[in-house]
């Protein structure tokens, strides 16, 4: 599922023979329709009176909650595809946020599955596949799969347990990620 604006969202399935290469023409065609146009997206930063005030008295990194300093560079962190100033932020911080080159599309234990299946479908594609990279973890399994402007990567990798249990521990934790609480 992807979002497209506020409330809007854009869900495809596809189930049966040739997921994969479904899967890869599918991604080819919003590449062409979409995600290029927003992955080169940069429009200058845009800041309002408001928002320089807000800059000038910032004390603080609105991110990591340290204080500016001659170590501590105070930097204007604003959004990339729509110019719009965010907060004052700590050069480290600011520098984290860089803009993705990529779609990152996650797959649990993709390295053991779906990236076998990937791989094979990316043959029947030939001139539209570009940069085509793989980080593997041995012969067999592939820690990530890049090509074009996306980017898969197996979250089993990253993970100390299953989805479930990841889920479970979510849920019973007292968290302030409240767009989780929400679902």
């Amino acid at each position: 599922c992807l979002s497209r604006g506020l409330g809007d969202v854009y869900k495809r399935q596809f189930s049966g023979e040739n997921a994969a290469e479904n899967l890869i023409e599918h991604l080819l065609t919003q590449e062409n329709k979409w995600i290029r146009n927003l992955l080169s997206t940069t429009l200058p930063m845009k800041m309002t009176d408001e928002d320089k005030d807000d800059y000038e008295n910032s004390t603080q990194c609105y991110l990591c909650d340290n204080f500016f300093s001659s170590k501590v560079v105070k930097c204007r962190d604003h959004n990339h595809y729509s110019g719009k100033f965010i907060g004052a932020a700590c050069q480290q911080c600011n520098l984290r946020r860089v803009k993705p080159q990529k779609l990152r599309i996650f797959m649990h234990n993709g390295s053991k599955y779906d990236l076998h299946f990937i791989v094979k479908g990316i043959s029947k594609f030939g001139e539209q596949i570009s940069n085509l990279n793989v980080l593997p973890y041995n012969g067999e399994n592939f820690r990530t799969l890049s090509f074009n402007c996306f980017e898969f990567v197996d979250s089993l990798a990253f993970l100390q347990a299953s989805l479930a249990q990841l889920s479970a521990d979510l849920q019973s934790s007292n968290h302030d990620y409240k767009i989780l609480k929400q679902t």
